[in-house]
C-alpha cells in the first residue's frame, strides 16, 4: 500500500480547524460558568429575599401582638380613669359659678316679673317667682254653697283668650266673707290642670256639674211650671186652641228650663204650652195667653 502524505495547505486548515474547536470550546465552558455564577447569584439573592421577608413577618407578628397589648392595657387605664371620674363627679356634682345660682324655698316655680336686664349691672331682686300650681279663687252665693264640695271637678274656659282647662275643687270656705269675698258669699278655691300660661291673671269662666240627666229629658220653660191646688206640679198644654193640664212631675232644671215628666195627660216634644198671662184688658186687643214650645234638652 502507499501512504498519502498531506500536504502543508492541508495541514495548515486541520490545524486552524483545531484551533477554532478549541477556542469554542473554552467559549462554551466560559459561558457555562458564567450562567453557574448568576444561578448562585439569583439563588442567594432569592435566600436573601426569604430571609427578609420572614423577618418582616416576624415583626409584623410582633408588632400586631404589642399593639393588642396596648389596647389591652389602654382599655384598663379608660376603664379605672372612668371610674375614677365617675366618683370626682359623684363627690364634686355639677359646678356652676355662684353668682349664676338662685335659691327658692321649694320648687318647681313659675317666673312671674325679671326685672334683671342683660348686660345691666344688677341691682335688687333679679326676679319674682311663684308658685307653679295655679289656683282660680271663686265665690259661690250662699243658697248655692251646699252643692258644692271639694274634689269636684270643674271646667274652666275663656274664649277671648283661648283658655280651655279643667281643674279640681280644692277647698270650700266654712263661712261666708272670707279671702277678700263678700258676706253674701263664699270662697272657694280651684287647682288647674296643666295650666296654660295666658291663665295666670285673667277671669275665667268656671263651670261646675251639680246633676246631670244623662241624656235628653222632655223640658219645658221653668215659668211654664205651676202649682195646682193640691200641691202636685202642672203646666197648660194648647190643644188645638183648647188649653189642657197636664199633671207633671219636675226634675233638674238648668239655663231656665225644667225637666219635666208627666203624671196624668199628654205632653210631648213640640207642644205649645203656657207661659204666662196677658193681665192688659180684652178691649186692648191681648190674647188671654201666650205659649212658647217646649223641647227635649239635657239641662
Amino acid at each position: 500500500s502507499s501512504e498519502v502524505t498531506p500536504t502543508a495547505s492541508e495541514i495548515a486548515a486541520a490545524q486552524a480547524e483545531l484551533a477554532a474547536a478549541k477556542a469554542a470550546t473554552e467559549s462554551t465552558r466560559l459561558a457555562g460558568r458564567q450562567l453557574v455564577a448568576e444561578a448562585y447569584a439569583a439563588a442567594a439573592s432569592a435566600a436573601a429575599d426569604a430571609d427578609a421577608a420572614d423577618a418582616a413577618r416576624r415583626a409584623a407578628e410582633t408588632a400586631l401582638a404589642n399593639a393588642r397589648v396596648a389596647v389591652g392595657v389602654r382599655e384598663t387605664v379608660a376603664g379605672v380613669t372612668g371610674v375614677d371620674l365617675g366618683q370626682a363627679r359623684r363627690r364634686a356634682g355639677i359646678q356652676v359659678p355662684a353668682d349664676e345660682v338662685i335659691f327658692v324655698h321649694a320648687a318647681p316655680v313659675r317666673v312671674a316679673e325679671v326685672s334683671a336686664t342683660p348686660g345691666v349691672e344688677l341691682r335688687g331682686p333679679v326676679m319674682t317667682v311663684t308658685d307653679a300650681v295655679v289656683a282660680v279663687d271663686g265665690s259661690l252665693p250662699l243658697e248655692d254653697v251646699a252643692l258644692v264640695e271639694a274634689g269636684m271637678l270643674v271646667q274652666i274656659d275663656e274664649p277671648d283668650l283661648g283658655i280651655e282647662a279643667t281643674g279640681v275643687v280644692t277647698r270650700v270656705a266654712e263661712t261666708p266673707g272670707t279671702n277678700g269675698v263678700d258676706g253674701f258669699h263664699v270662697y272657694f278655691e280651684i287647682l288647674v290642670d296643666g295650666a296654660p300660661p295666658t291663665i295666670v291673671g285673667a277671669s275665667v269662666r268656671l263651670t261646675l256639674e251639680i246633676e246631670s240627666t244623662g241624656g235628653s229629658v222632655l223640658a219645658v220653660p221653668i215659668s211654664a211650671v205651676a202649682l195646682a191646688p193640691d200641691g202636685s206640679s202642672r203646666v197648660q198644654r194648647d190643644n188645638g186652641g183648647t188649653l189642657a193640664f197636664v199633671t207633671v212631675k219636675p226634675g233638674l232644671a238648668a239655663d231656665g228650663f225644667v225637666a219635666v215628666e208627666p203624671v196624668s195627660g199628654t205632653l210631648r216634644a213640640g207642644d205649645l204650652v203656657v207661659v204666662g198671662i196677658d193681665q192688659r184688658p180684652p178691649d186692648a186687643g191681648a190674647s188671654d195667653a201666650t205659649s212658647a214650645s217646649s223641647e227635649t234638652s239635657a239641662p
